[in-house]
């Protein structure tokens, strides 16, 4: 299994003014660095819930529908690796040999969450055969709460700001307490 970063979001969900004003820097000297804690920390917050904050494009790469445990008992539902999905692109098949084939829209809905989504095998279907062992359907989707930072719910923003201040000061062993109970809500239960 892989994820590729098709297209990244077009903007962070913390501002380089909101950092600044936030640690009370008022010269620029340091903007490139804020930058990139900035961006840290809303990866951080993306990978520690498997949400995707702003609005970017992903490609899921699996060996099979099976793997880790993401089909329902019933084979059913997938659960897609970032949510809230926006939409689906595509998904593209690999047999043993030869060319992909996209799995037709009209054979699955999603089922979309804040925190989770869904494929769901419209009644009477299945999730296609896979035939190449390694990588054998590729999962193309948008994901994100929306294109702008105001989608972000406030609790994910102020997770952001936090760790992004953490990170500035050089505290980066472990996430900041504030972080963890902003972000437990949030997080996947796997059982």
């Amino acid at each position: 299994m892989s994820f590729e970063l098709a297209e990244p979001p077009a903007l962070e969900p913390v501002s380089l003014a909101q950092l600044k004003a936030r640690l009370r820097i008022s010269h620029d000297e340091e903007d490139a660095r804020l930058n990139q804690v900035i961006s840290a920390s809303r990866q951080r917050v993306e990978a520690e819930c498997g949400l995707a904050l702003i609005a970017q494009t992903w490609i899921e790469r699996l060996d099979d529908w099976s793997q880790f445990g993401r089909l329902s008992a019933f084979g059913t539902r997938f659960r897609l690796g970032r949510a809230p999905v926006i939409a689906v692109e595509s998904i593209r098949v690999f047999p043993a040999r030869g060319e992909a084939s996209l799995w037709p829209q009209s054979a699955y809905e999603i089922i979309a969450g804040q925190s989770a989504a869904w494929l769901q095998v419209k009644p009477g279907g299945c999730f296609p055969t896979v035939g190449r062992s390694a990588n054998g359907v590729e999962l193309r989707y948008r994901a994100g709460f929306g294109a702008s930072r105001s989608d972000v719910p406030p609790d994910l923003l102020e997770a952001c700001c936090s760790l992004a201040e953490a990170l500035y000061q050089g505290d980066v062993d472990a996430l900041p307490g504030t972080v963890q109970t902003l972000l437990q809500p949030w997080r996947r239960v796997v059982l």
